[in-house]
C-alpha cells in the first residue's frame, strides 16, 4: 500500500528523541541510524531535518556547532529535561496504539476464522432472510418489525391494547404545553 506523504513523518519526532536518548548527534548519523535499525523507517532527510527544527523550536531538544579542523562543521543534538518528558509522552501514546493495534489484529484473525459463516449471514441478510445462525433467537416478524412484536412477558391481548409512545413526559419542575414545555 503507497505511503501518503503527510503520513511519512507522523512518528518522526518520537523516534529522533528515543535515538538522542542514548546520547548526542548529528542530523544525518541520526538518520542513517533510524534507517538501518528500524524495521520500517519510511522518513528522508527533508522529513529529518523538518522535525529537528520543530523539536528544537519547541526546546525538546538543544544543538551546537561542532567544528573539526577538516571537513564541514557539523550541529549536534541534545535532549533536554523537556525532551525526556516528551519522549515519556509518546511512549505512553504508542503503547496505548499499541494495544489497538493488537485487539485489531486478534479481532482480524478471528474474523477471517469465521469468514465463511460470516459471509453467509450477511448474504442471507442482504437477501431477505434471516441468517441461520440467528433463526433460533428471532422470528423473520422481529426482523422485519421489531416494534410490533410483543415484549418478554407480555400477553397477545396486552401486546394488541398497547399503543405507541408519541410523546414523553415533561421533566420534573416543568409543565409541557403544547410543543413546548415552561418551566412551573
Amino acid at each position: 500500500m503507497p505511503r501518503k506523504k503527510e503520513h511519512v513523518s507522523r512518528h518522526a519526532p518520537a523516534f529522533i528523541l528515543l535515538f538522542l536518548a542514548r546520547g548526542c548527534d548529528y542530523g544525518g548519523s541520526l538518520l542513517t541510524a533510524m534507517r538501518r535499525e528500524m524495521p520500517h523507517f519510511f522518513g528522508d532527510s527533508a522529513a529529518t531535518y523538518r522535525a529537528l527544527r520543530s523539536l528544537e523550536k519547541e526546546e525538546c531538544i538543544v544543538s551546537r556547532w561542532k567544528v573539526r579542523q577538516t571537513g564541514r562543521p557539523k550541529r549536534i543534538y541534545s535532549l533536554t529535561p523537556k525532551g525526556w518528558q516528551r519522549l515519556e509522552e509518546y511512549a505512553a501514546d504508542i503503547q496505548m496504539r499499541l494495544e489497538n493495534f493488537r485487539f485489531f489484529l486478534t479481532s482480524l484473525e478471528a474474523a477471517r476464522q469465521t469468514r465463511q459463516r460470516a459471509t453467509e449471514d450477511c448474504g442471507s441478510a442482504l437477501a431477505g432472510t434471516v441468517p441461520k445462525s440467528r433463526a433460533s433467537v428471532l422470528s423473520e416478524s422481529e426482523v422485519a418489525h421489531p416494534a410490533e412484536t410483543a415484549t418478554e412477558g407480555e400477553t397477545s391481548a396486552d401486546f394488541e391494547t398497547r399503543k405507541p409512545i408519541t410523546s414523553f413526559p415533561a421533566p420534573q419542575g416543568t409543565k409541557a404545553t403544547g410543543d413546548s414545555i415552561k418551566e412551573r
